[in-house]
């Protein structure tokens, strides 16, 4: 199953080649003067627009909304302007400017993007931004720029650059030198920030040319903006920007301007331990390890009482060889002796201390240091009865974690004791309290008898394992990838054969028919809640089917349209990699494979199929000459 993060209510609607404005409500206006205005033109017709005479403000603005397209940038300047009226009426015309943000080139994926990020609000709106920055390079790239340089809103033109610099497939699929002609053109003569910073950044991505004071000037800017408005969505602009900034600079090998940028941005707000933790996560993912010991000395006070971000210190010490100080550091945690206070199990209540250990452990298992997650689950199991509600959901995490990494052995050895216990009378109890967990006990026995045919599908017991797998199906016949296991059977006959298939057909219809309601109910409600259901039920299908056969092609429709639904949702990114693994479109594949590996970098099934697929992907370009 695959989850997926809150979104607002989606309204798409038709898009035609030339758009309106982003921001506000279209209002008609007259055709745009042919006749290119001078600057000293346009700055005159602006401070008209604060005249006292009635007469004279109408025929400025009138004129303005002739000049279309190029008077967008002085109106975008007059937003600041001193005089209320003509902030007033800047903003008015600006709203009225026609632009056109798609072309004839555009690609019809393009389009659609387009289209519902004029509908959306703002949480959305970023998320297709990304999506627009993951199309075929060229196309979106021009897009981007266009909201780069003519978006009314300054903070969603500066996170249209951001979806550029930090996730574009222009930036990893285009050359240099054409990116910089791209940039150049949408964004030459343009003095908006978010124009800047990609046009100094194609100038040093064509030319290898660094230009460091530069970029330092540009984040002084943004940061004295920030200390005028300190509004949060500013903050967190500002902050990525930093982050990138880092992330350029250790790929360039500067380590003085990464340390120089970390402390920019930890000047940014005061720092608590959530903070703390995501920040500590991000440079050891980056394995930026020099900057990771500076931030655990500046904070080493706070560190010192947080079992979690004592995790993270010991990361550093695995990684600067403290053996000896990282086995004691491990032990402590382990049995909770930390300070303050010094924690003994006989002091505090089971189920307390079985809880800080299953938290501890999740948090470990979503850093991707699974390792010590494993750790922490096993003490949860050991300090606490076999029967009790702490050790069962303890044993249920840990046995799903081991599956999802590919360790079906260790997987089924959890889940087989854990099974066989609920199974069991005394264990009937907690088996009913896992509904207060959302553990649905179908799905708990399903994966037990699943991970169980994983280990007989290496043992080559086809026999056992096509009973494991009718086992699983008997606790969750409308699990797909119990389905695509039937599927991928080695050496199975003809009768295991044509019972899967026509199992899979039984599903597909069941799916298809769940997608036609949900669609029906989405249509009727046009609620969040009805719109999560239609996305899950996309996904369902287009995964079913992408791991299978049939249309391969709907189901990158059905895929795209889940993602419409739930953008920057890391499983359905997932599905649509894999449907576009089944077109053998490998490109593709990859690149949202990719993106879905860098929303949820630690997912064991996430990162093993961007491998399969980037093997096709280097496969395919072998078998195929050089233009």
């Amino acid at each position: 199953m695959r989850h997926r993060n809150r979104f607002s209510v989606l309204f798409p609607i038709i898009a035609g080649i030339a758009l309106t404005t982003l921001s506000g409500h279209v209002r008609p206006s007259l055709a745009a003067k042919t006749t290119p205005p001078t600057s000293a033109r346009l700055q005159e017709l602006v401070t008209q627009l604060g005249a006292d005479e009635y007469s004279v403000r109408q025929r400025a603005q009138a004129e303005l909304r002739q000049y279309g397209v190029a008077a967008f940038e002085v109106l975008d300047a007059a937003k600041n302007h001193p005089d209320v009226e003509i902030r007033k009426q800047a903003e008015y015309l600006l709203h009225a400017i026609h632009i056109n943000w798609v072309d004839d080139n555009s690609a019809e994926e393009v389009r659609r993007l387009v289209a519902l990020y004029q509908t959306e609000d703002a949480e959305i709106r970023r998320a297709r931004l990304v999506q627009i920055s993951l199309t075929d390079g060229e196309p979106g790239l021009r897009v981007l720029s266009r909201l780069v340089r003519f978006e009314t809103s300054d903070d969603f033109s500066r996170r249209a650059a951001l979806a550029i610099l930090r996730r574009s497939t222009a930036v990893r699929e285009m050359d240099a030198q054409q990116f910089r002609e791209t940039v150049e053109q949408q964004l030459g003569g343009c003095d908006r920030a978010a124009a800047q910073w990609l046009l100094l950044y194609a100038r040093e991505a064509a030319t290898g040319e660094l230009k460091p004071d530069d970029w330092q000037r540009l984040i002084r800017t943004e940061l004295a903006l920030l200390e005028k408005r300190p509004e949060r969505e500013r903050m967190a602009i500002v902050r990525e920007l930093l982050q990138w900034q880092v992330e350029l600079a250790q790929e360039r090998q500067q380590e003085s301007l990464m340390r120089g940028t970390l402390q920019q941005l930890l000047s940014l707000q005061a720092v608590d331990e959530p903070q703390l933790r995501t920040l500590l996560d991000w440079l050891i993912d980056r394995k930026a390890w020099s900057l990771v010991a500076a931030v655990d000395e500046t904070f080493a006070e706070m560190i010192d009482h947080s079992p979690s971000l004592l995790y993270r210190r010991a990361e550093l010490w695995e990684q600067q060889n403290k053996r000896e100080q990282l086995t004691q550091l491990l032990d402590k945690l382990l049995n909770k002796q930390f300070d303050p206070p010094p924690v003994k199990l006989d002091d505090v209540d089971r189920g307390e201390v079985s809880e800080s250990y299953i938290t501890l452990a999740s948090d470990l298992q979503s850093h991707g240091r699974f390792d010590w997650a494993e750790r922490e689950f096993r003490q949860a199991m050991k300090v606490n009865p076999p029967d009790s509600l702490p050790a069962v959901d303890a044993s249920f995490r840990l046995g799903y974690m081991l599956f999802d990494l590919g360790r079906y052995d260790d997987a089924y050895e959890v889940m087989n004791s854990l099974a066989t216990q609920l199974l069991n009378e005394p264990g009937r109890k907690s088996l009913r309290q896992l509904q207060e967990l959302t553990r649905i006990p179908g799905f708990l026995f399903s994966h037990w008898h699943l991970s169980h045919a994983y280990v007989l599908a290496v043992k080559n017991d086809v026999e056992g394992q096509q009973k494991a797998l009718r086992q699983a199906l008997e606790y969750d016949n409308e699990n797909a990838d119990i389905l695509i296991a039937m599927y991928r059977v080695e050496g199975a006959d003809e009768n295991w054969q044509n019972e899967t298939r026509q199992r899979i057909d039984r599903l597909r219809g069941q799916y298809e028919k769940h997608v036609a309601t949900a669609e029906r109910d989405y249509e009727t409600q046009r609620s969040e809640v009805y719109a999560i259901v239609l996305a899950q039920q996309l996904n369902q299908l287009a995964w079913l089917v992408s791991n299978t056969y049939g249309d391969y092609e709907q189901a990158v429709r059905h895929s795209h349209r889940s993602l419409e639904l739930a953008p920057e949702e890391s499983g359905y990114l997932d599905t649509l990699g894999r449907c576009y693994f089944a077109v053998k479109d490998y490109r593709r594949a990859v690149r949202y494979q990719r993106h879905a590996v860098e929303l949820d970098p630690h997912s064991g099934q996430i990162v093993r199929q961007l491998e399969v697929f980037q093997q096709a992907l280097a496969a395919a370009n072998a078998a195929t000459p050089a233009e």
